[in-house]
């Protein structure tokens, strides 16, 4: 019986990770304010695969992620990184390339790329 709790908890928690990697990297903006950034380069961060969870190994994917600036009321400049990664060679983005940007307007650094 205590095997198919921890069986039933193992699930639920499978679940929750693939939950949060479909629905996680979604900023979510209640009151938004639409304006144009500017791609100023990427950040390339190591995305674990899930087995090296249980078995310890390190490595994964590299994702690439852009870094985008842009200006808010007051000339405020504001620099965030994109929730949402590539993999290497696939980002659409390049430097310099202007990019439609929504940002919580109580809190410009709550922001995305527009899709």
């Amino acid at each position: 019986m205590t095997y198919y709790i921890f069986f039933i908890i193992f699930i639920i928690v499978i679940a929750a990770y693939f939950y949060y990697i479909k629905t996680g990297n979604n900023v979510k903006i209640s009151n938004p304010v639409k304006t144009t950034g500017e791609i100023v380069g990427i950040e390339k961060l190591e995305r674990q695969k899930i087995s090296n969870l249980f078995v310890g190994s390190s490595g994964g994917k590299e994702m690439i992620y852009p870094m985008v600036k842009f200006r808010v009321e007051g000339a405020k400049m504001v620099k965030f990184r994109s929730q949402k990664g590539f993999e290497d060679g696939e980002c659409p983005y390049k430097d310099g390339e202007k990019v439609n940007v929504v940002y919580e307007s109580t809190n410009p650094l709550q922001a995305k790329i527009e899709d």
